[in-house]
């Protein structure tokens, strides 16, 4: 299993390599050659288990991701940095706090997923309407389950009184991605020549190669009066997750 999946890495590296090489024999673009070199990116992100983490957990997540890439050099490569925070599991009860009955609050468990990934994209075209890209990914799952108390009678989601982790793991993960974005406007040019940021929609999937991690799910703490027993499932950590959100060019 480590063979092929390093054997991939290896075929997914030299297809990036090759279009690096065609664009050195090409002639660059004159017209609008280094402008919108930044590129930021909010999605909404659906997050699937695969392998021995779909074995053990029955749970999809939900979430959000971040992202921040700049292109180098006028080049098809962009390069950057990604932040993922993932929901994939929660449970809430109301309880009356030890030694004041008359005050009931609600204790609520939430299973998170939270990735730090750095980014090596290939997006050879930079004007059209439809803007295919690859991606090649490293970092990390940082697994951790986290307890808040908030006021029961309250609706203000704010309205936090205190929190803490219970449990928490870590591991590497690395893997790849396609997605493509179209324009949904602006980019228009100046008669200086400077053009205005462009908004695009970003559809992407991406699969993502965990390493072994601890983390708790729903149902997982056990409680008997003050004492409390973690029942903690151990496997890989493989993701595969679909997004979609808004990039702007700038």
């Amino acid at each position: 299993m480590k063979k092929n999946q390093i054997r991939l890495s290896l075929i997914l590296l030299f297809l990036f390599a090759i279009p690096l090489f065609a664009w050195e024999e090409e002639e660059r673009p004159s017209l609008r050659s280094q402008d919108l070199p930044f590129q930021a990116t909010f999605s909404f992100a659906s997050a699937f288990p695969k392998g021995e983490f779909r074995d053990h957990l029955d749970k999809d997540g939900l979430g959000f991701s971040l992202l921040f890439g700049y292109r180098l050099n006028d080049s098809p490569v962009i390069i950057g940095a990604d932040f993922t925070y993932i929901i994939y599991g929660s449970e809430s009860r109301n309880e009356y706090f030890d030694n004041i009955p008359d005050v009931l609050v609600n204790v609520e468990n939430t299973n998170n997923i939270v990735q730090g990934l750095a980014f090596l994209r290939l997006q050879p075209e930079r004007h059209a309407a439809f803007r295919p890209y690859a991606d090649l990914l490293f970092g990390f799952n940082y697994l951790f389950t986290e307890t808040s108390i908030q006021d029961a009678d309250s609706w203000d989601w704010d309205d936090e009184i205190a929190s803490d982790v219970n449990f928490s793991d870590t591991s590497l993960v690395y893997g790849f991605g396609a997605g493509t974005q179209i324009l949904l406007g602006g980019g228009r040019q100046s008669h200086r020549g400077k053009r205005s940021a462009e908004f695009l929609l970003d559809v992407k999937a991406r699969y993502l190669i965990g390493g072994n991690a601890r983390y708790l799910q729903e149902g997982s703490i056990l409680r008997d009066g003050n004492n409390i027993t973690y029942l903690y499932d151990e496997s890989n950590t493989d993701l595969f997750s679909i997004q979609a959100g808004l990039t702007i060019n700038f």
